[in-house]
């Protein structure tokens, strides 16, 4: 194998972003490419004042000689020139394909190589060599084996057809057998450098760096200045942490050759690993210099400035990389990192998905996406973003913590403790394991045990603030002030200065009603960090409590006058107008806070102030605007889609929860709300089908074990209906609408008396004025023949909603039953007046005409 084809294997396997392109780049540079522009342009004039013959023969032997020299884009031109002179020249078409091979155009290579044989037969032999390279590194390892083993039958001692066979099972992670290849191939050839070296990369796989160590020293015993040789000594060193070791490699291979650009890269990102930044931004202006339109330069130093916690500058930076190349995968990812430490979520989110988009394997933005979503409470996305990182990696501990947390803050304790003891068994001392540990411990009651593991990880690195802030907030929850007030004065002890935990012990005071140590600690965080506004909206929500509105648009006006960008201080005066009344001024807020730091929050705002509002039409334009500036946001879509289901708009509706669906398969949320727009469009199959999706995402997922218990009592189908709600009161036995409903499918159906006061009792005790609740145990007990309670409960729901004339109905009947005919009668009477057009008026006038 050529250093070349060993060069582009490397990349190959070590997956790094685009440089393959900068390689390409290293043989074209600008002024080539014009020199290129002008031969071709003048082509049809030369081929028309020579001979072609000569002509042909001339441009096939410049090719030759530029193929032999590796200046493969030049080779490339010559022999393109001899093809549009004579199409059918096999050996040009030959020679191209094994330039484009050189030069990782491995489509072109094969279907040049394959014309080649087509023309002339005779080279099917000698192009079979090339085809299993270009296969192999297309991936295709089948295909390549094909035209390998022929070779090998033909002559099973070849060591370049072996050396390449053993690559294409090192590909195929067939280790032993690659193993196997390589070893015959030095047995054979024990000066074959190529075969050394990709045994040592197999060690490397194996983790056997020793081993791997001795089969590299050899390769450079045979031939000291191999670079590929260099290049995977350099790249083992990294993976041993030995740094200025693999520093020093790549220096090496840059002064045998300063055009080696891959070796910049390489070191760049190896200077940004070893946190040399300073080198790192030194080594990129020198890569913008030598290549003025790549990317990577400019990657590069954005890269180092975001290491630097230099967010706004990297970002500028990292959109100049987009510039050159806007399918840079590096670079949506680090400007999604760079939005996110700025709190940009949206901007966020979208450069994640971007890098998706061009690497779908990419598990460190499928994180950024799955701890995004988990901060902003979309717990089923994040979940679904930590198990596609958990399908590629297993013992990834970053995603099992989030896919515990996730499973946690949605109520499934057990799975989420499994994900995050596997976690902390991978990674002791993770920090991030133990607060999520904690919150497990805390949503089980297990108060002490929380402590105790934040206790654990703070004892770890007393100098993490998060942990202690859990702790803290653990005491607040548990109204233990004086511990709390304890644990910040520790912190501060550590984190001297900190606004965060002043903010914290101000809510400590609040706690303990001391108001004025309360306002003096939120006073000093806001010294401390005039920008930080948690103690100002601390002070707000203190005001407002106090009903004192004056001073909590003060606390809001001075978050703005530090941050007038502050989307949060606008909405939250936004809805404060509203409260008043103050509709107009309400809507002024909430657009001013769509022209601050956070549209999409602001135009989502305003949408939910539209639809309580009953202003649908509005509600909907405010979230298609928010829709434009991330159309995959789930938040939008599902605004988007509650707004058309109000508006009546099923179509476009069901068009938003099915995109959904698409970007979050594992949450309940959108088949759900599939299924009730079924069920309400009359289609109740249908909405059927959708519930029980959206409870096999989770199965206890309340509103939809609800509409799927009455879509089957819509339909008839009580049992099934009576299992539904009796499977919903497992998860949460307090929920009214279900004991209501089961309460009157036990009297109506099931003849279970006792179990359907029992339900009717204690909604009613849970709902007590309302009157729909306590009329369903007036029917209970009609049907239970009690009828003077019956009288007694309809008598209150009547009370509670006058104007309902299927309550009337059932108290005239309760009347007739329990033989007060003169109530009965008039009860009737009234429910008629009522309405004409209610479920029982036919049989509310057959009972007045009787009496």
């Amino acid at each position: 194998m050529n250093s070349y084809y060993q060069i582009l294997s490397l990349l190959k396997k070590n997956s790094k972003p685009d440089i393959q392109n900068a390689v390409s780049r290293v043989h074209g540079q600008l002024l080539r490419v014009f020199l290129c522009a002008v031969i071709l342009l003048f082509i049809p004039l030369i081929i028309s004042c020579t001979d072609p013959v000569a002509a042909k023969k001339k441009h096939f032997e410049r090719g030759v000689s530029y193929f032999e020299k590796e200046d493969f884009k030049k080779a490339i031109i010559e022999f393109k020139n001899v093809i549009q002179i004579d199409t059918m020249h096999a050996d040009a078409h030959f020679y191209l394909g094994k330039a484009y091979l050189k030069f990782g155009k491995t489509d072109s290579a094969i279907k040049e190589l394959e014309k080649a044989v087509e023309i002339k037969p005779s080279l099917e032999k000698d192009s079979l060599l090339f085809l299993g390279r270009a296969y192999l590194l297309k991936g295709e390892y089948d295909k390549s084996l094909n035209k390998l083993n022929v070779l090998y039958k033909e002559n099973p001692r070849d060591p370049a057809v072996i050396n390449l066979l053993g690559a294409v099972y090192a590909e195929k992670k067939e280790i032993q057998k690659a193993g196997d290849y390589f070893t015959k191939a030095i047995e054979i050839d024990p000066m074959l450098v190529s075969a050394h070296l990709n045994l040592g990369r197999l060690n490397v796989l194996e983790n056997k760096f020793q081993e791997a160590h001795i089969k590299f020293n050899k390769a450079l015993e045979i031939e000291p200045d191999n670079l590929p040789t260099i290049y995977a000594i350099a790249d083992l060193l990294s993976r041993e942490k030995k740094f200025d070791g693999a520093i020093q490699r790549y220096l090496k291979i840059l002064k045998l050759n300063p055009k080696e650009h891959l070796a910049r890269m390489l070191l760049a990102n190896l200077y940004l690993i070893s946190e040399k930044y300073s080198q790192a931004i030194e080594l990129a202006q020198e890569i913008k210099e030598l290549l003025p339109n790549a990317a990577e330069g400019y990657f590069f130093h954005g890269a180092a400035l975001l290491m630097q916690n230099n967010a706004d500058e990297a970002i500028i930076e990292l959109q100049q990389a987009l510039k050159y190349n806007p399918n840079h995968a590096g670079t949506r990812y680090l400007l999604s990192i760079a939005n996110y430490s700025k709190k940009y979520y949206q901007q966020a989110i979208s450069e994640a998905h971007a890098a998706l988009r061009v690497v779908p394997e990419l598990t460190a933005a499928k994180i950024v996406l799955a701890t995004i979503y988990l901060n902003q409470g979309w717990y089923d996305e994040a979940l679904n973003q930590a198990m596609k990182v958990l399908e590629a990696d297993p013992q990834n501990a970053l995603a099992l913590n989030i896919a515990g947390t996730s499973y946690i803050k949605k109520g499934e304790y057990d799975s989420g403790f499994q994900e995050l003891s596997r976690a902390l068994e991978l990674d002791p001392e993770f920090t991030k394991t133990y607060l999520s540990l904690g919150s497990y411990y805390l949503l089980k009651g297990e108060l002490g045990e929380a402590v105790e593991t934040y206790k654990t990880a703070i004892s770890l690195n007393p100098k993490n603030l998060e942990v202690r802030i859990s702790l803290i907030l653990t005491y607040l929850n548990d109204k233990q002030f004086d511990k709390a007030i304890e644990e910040c004065e520790k912190g501060l002890n550590v984190l001297q200065e900190n606004a965060i935990l002043y903010n914290l012990s101000g809510l400590a005071h609040l706690g303990n009603k001391d108001t004025k140590k309360a306002f003096r600690a939120f006073e000093r965080a806001v010294e401390i960090n005039p920008k930080f506004a948690a103690p100002r909206f601390n002070m707000a929500n203190f005001y407002l409590k106090q009903k004192n509105t004056k001073k909590t648009l003060e606390q809001y006006r001075l978050v703005l006058k530090e941050n007038p960008n502050n989307s949060n201080a606008m909405i939250a005066i936004a809805i404060l107008m509203e409260h008043e009344g103050k509709l107009s001024e309400a809507v002024k807020q909430y657009e001013k806070a769509i022209r601050g730091e956070q549209p999409v929050i602001g135009l989502l705002s305003l949408s939910r102030f539209y639809m309580r509002n009953k202003d649908i039409d509005n509600a909907i334009n405010a979230a298609k605007k928010a829709e434009k500036f991330d159309p995959q946001d789930t938040q939008t879509l599902y605004m988007l889609g509650l707004a058309y289901t109000a508006k009546k708009d099923y179509k476009n509706a069901i068009a938003k929860f099915e995109r959904l669906i698409e970007l979050s398969s594992r949450s309940p949320v959108p088949y759900y709300r599939l299924g009730s727009i079924y069920t309400i469009q009359g289609d109740t199959a249908v909405g059927i089908r959708f519930m029980e999706q959206a409870l096999e995402q989770n199965p206890k997922y309340i509103p939809a074990l609800m509409g799927l218990g009455m879509a089957y009592q819509k339909l008839g189908k009580y049992k099934k209906a009576i299992n539904t709600y009796e499977n919903l009161l497992s998860v949460t036995d307090n929920f009214v609408p279900a004991l209501n409903n089961i309460a009157w499918l036990y009297a109506e159906e099931g003849g279970k008396f006792d179990e359907a006061i029992s339900h009717a009792r204690k909604a009613v005790s849970l709902a007590p004025d309302a009157g729909q609740i306590i009329d369903t145990l007036g029917w209970v007990y009609l049907k239970k023949g009690q009828y003077n309670d019956a009288v007694t409960s309809f008598q209150k729901a009547v009370d509670l909603t006058p104007k309902h004339p299927t309550l009337r109905y059932h108290l005239g009947l309760a009347y007739l039953k329990a033989g007060n005919m003169e109530s009965a009668r008039k009860e009737l009477k009234t429910s008629l007046e009522l309405s004409s057009t209610f479920p029982e008026v036919e049989e509310a006038k057959r009972l007045l005409n009787s009496l």
